[in-house]
């Protein structure tokens, strides 16, 4: 089930020069499942995670993770392309707004278009929460309420904004290298139980691997095998059903040999006869110019 809740304001003394709040309202999705929105509007919307996660994807395939007392921010015109994750049973507020004198208040604000990530201290979310009573409320003069609320929101994001990208960056680096590890120490463990330590849905945690290693987790999985397997059959004298079951492929060696076959282009058997062949080339020159050296 996903709960929604949206309440318009009807201001009929707006011009293209005054500005007014379009609507504001809040949204959880507790199915499990992902709720993808897809769309172009001519106003602004501004959101507010309250719990879980929004992912986030730009013209450029790019995605963004919008995480509980984070915002994000799209202009008017630009492409909506979002979804709550389902794992993690997102809810976000929101509000639409318009006007020439947003657009004004915007650039002197130096709002820019995209996450907002705030200083702890920040009431930001407070105020987009009295935005959302008021509208609920409807109590004498919430229009004019709203409206000043709206300032406040705007300018308390300005303020309390940092310049974190990098701290976001970091700690996304971060969880990503924990997944690193994870997957380094058991690189059979599936994408949904590396999906859940996230508390992404499946899905969700693809992406974004895929989006900060520009591979996916089953091919690096499946390289690390390959290499640690590469290892064994050069420098140990392990037979190939020794090496399948060290990897986790107990008593499935043909499998094992298969997949190998898939991956590097010849059988283990082979790989490990043709570096034996390159070893001996090595050993024969050294042994040659050591004969050099000493005559």
């Amino acid at each position: 089930m996903r709960e929604y809740f949206a309440t318009h304001m009807k201001d009929e003394r707006f011009t293209p020069c005054d500005y007014r709040l379009v609507n504001v309202g809040f949204d959880l999705n507790h199915t499990g499942f992902d709720v993808k929105i897809k769309r172009i509007r001519k106003d602004y919307y501004l959101f507010c995670v309250d719990s879980g996660r929004i992912i986030v994807q730009n013209s450029e395939n790019n995605y963004t993770v919008v995480e509980k007392g984070e915002f994000f921010i799209y202009f008017p015109g630009s492409q909506q392309y979002f979804w709550h994750d389902g794992g993690s049973k997102a809810k976000k507020t929101w509000v639409h707004f318009m006007g020439s004198e947003m657009d004004e208040l915007i650039k002197t604000l130096k709002i820019k278009e995209g996450k907002i990530i705030l200083k702890q201290s920040s009431k930001a979310q407070d105020v987009l929460s009295q935005i959302l009573k008021e509208n609920i409320s409807k109590s004498t003069g919430y229009e004019v309420m709203s409206k000043s609320l709206l300032l406040k929101l705007l300018t308390t994001l300005a303020r309390d904004k940092t310049s974190t990208k990098a701290l976001s960056d970091n700690k996304m680096y971060g969880i990503m290298m924990t997944i690193i590890d994870i997957i380094n120490q058991n690189p059979h463990i599936s994408n949904k139980q590396l999906a859940s330590t996230l508390n992404m849905s499946t899905d969700h945690f693809v992406r974004v691997f895929k989006n900060f290693f520009s591979t996916t987790p089953h091919q690096y999985k499946l390289d690390i095998i390959m290499n640690t397997a590469k290892s064994y059959l050069m420098a140990s004298n392990l037979t190939v059903n020794q090496i399948a079951e060290l990897l986790g492929y107990n008593n499935n060696s043909l499998y094992f040999n298969a997949l190998f076959k898939k991956c590097v282009g010849v059988s283990p058997t082979e790989f490990r006869l043709e570096n034996n062949k390159e070893k001996e080339k090595r050993t024969l020159i050294y042994e040659k110019h050591k004969e050099i050296e000493e005559t």
